[in-house]
């Protein structure tokens, strides 16, 4: 790793800090900026490093950074931030689903923790469901339905390295404890809601970059990995 393959990612992580620090300068656009840095940030560095061939993850960055700045903005851009990063976790599913287990590989504790993703993320559906009100009462369960793919999608995926999966469970944990804060009030793990979610979309782009690329195998309509170049 030298220090291009860096740079993009220090910038994400020094902006995450500074926002995380609420250092904004007493300026509103300062501090969308900021929020926005660190998927902007990522989303440059895989497309420098993969260009086209990551065409839907670089999507999903630049989508969601654009969640960021919407929810900056405040409650009356709450739906349209749940839009934004609703297509964002879409780009992510088609990111990682290529890179998948066969089924009959995948490992026993992959299906362990998918199977416990699903039944948790369905019982709070059903926990916050009652307290929504007017477009939530629909924009909330397929929210959390995409976002449960997300996370299942990047649990049966075949990664060098733990990351892409950390990164997953942390963006799912960030929005459980925002889900909490907004729709039942409950603040008690409100201080973890930034860093896991800055964490996660770090470590998810820094993942899928470390794990070889995919190319197909002749006719057969099989998969290979080729090197990947750099974060390996």
């Amino acid at each position: 790793m030298n220090l291009r393959d860096l740079m993009l990612p220090l910038i994400a992580v020094v902006a995450a800090v500074a926002y995380w620090q609420g250092i904004d300068f007493d300026s509103k656009a300062t501090s969308i900026a900021l929020k926005m840095t660190p998927a902007l940030a990522m989303a440059l560095e895989v497309f420098r490093q993969r260009r086209c061939a990551a065409g839907s993850l670089v999507a999903a960055l630049v989508v969601h950074a654009v969640g960021d700045g919407l929810l900056n903005l405040g409650s009356d851009y709450l739906l349209m931030g749940m839009g934004a990063f609703f297509l964002g976790h879409l780009g992510y599913i088609a990111a990682f689903l290529p890179h998948r287990y066969p089924l009959a590989q995948l490992p026993g504790r992959r299906r362990t923790a998918i199977v416990v993703l699903i039944v948790s993320m369905f019982a709070l559906t059903i926990y916050i469901w009652p307290l929504l009100r007017g477009p939530l009462a629909i924009a909330s369960p397929l929210y959390s339905a995409a976002l449960t793919a997300m996370a299942a999608a990047a649990l049966l995926g075949r990664w060098r390295g733990p990351w892409v999966v950390a990164g997953a469970l942390l963006f799912v944990l960030s929005d459980v404890v925002l889900g909490l804060r907004l729709f039942a009030g409950q603040t008690l793990f409100a201080p973890v809601i930034w860093p896991a979610y800055a964490a996660a979309q770090i470590l998810m782009p820094l993942g899928y970059l470390a794990t070889p690329r995919l190319s197909a195998a002749g006719d057969s309509g099989t998969v290979t990995m080729e090197p990947a170049n750099r974060l390996s």
